[in-house]
């Protein structure tokens, strides 16, 4: 069975809003954005958790009523070799002046973090209802 989901016009997470966005450079353990944006985000900080990992902070003003299960994230790796990246995320917290992202970013054929960029956007929605 498909759950369907009515969008409303004037209803922030129906429509689908893209909250936030970012391009996190990972070389070495070093993490360094390199443009972010998206409706609500003001700024985007981000550290290494170690290895291939990241955590991404969106940080601005975002719905009250926003919860982790209202918020989809997209993740995608580009190595700087030719080799092929992976990357992995999770909503972490959400809150409403602050949404983080977990991010795992690897080389698919032999696990070593990316050496390169990781793009990741958050959406807004809402979950369907049965």
């Amino acid at each position: 069975m498909l759950a369907s989901l009515p969008a409303r016009a004037g209803n922030f997470a129906a429509a689908g809003v893209l909250v936030g966005f970012a391009r996190v450079n990972l070389t070495a353990d070093t993490v360094t954005v390199v443009t972010a944006g998206g409706h609500g985000t003001k700024f985007v900080t981000a550290g290494s958790s170690g290895g291939s990992g990241m955590v991404v902070l969106f940080h601005g003003k975002f719905p009250k009523t926003l919860a982790n299960s209202d918020v989809v994230v997209q993740a995608t790796a580009d190595a700087n070799s030719d080799e092929h990246a992976v990357a992995n995320a999770v909503v972490t917290s959400v809150a409403q002046d602050l949404i983080v992202v977990t991010v795992n970013a690897f080389v698919s054929t032999t696990g070593a973090a990316v050496d390169g960029d990781v793009c990741v956007s958050v959406l807004a929605g809402r979950p369907p209802v049965d």
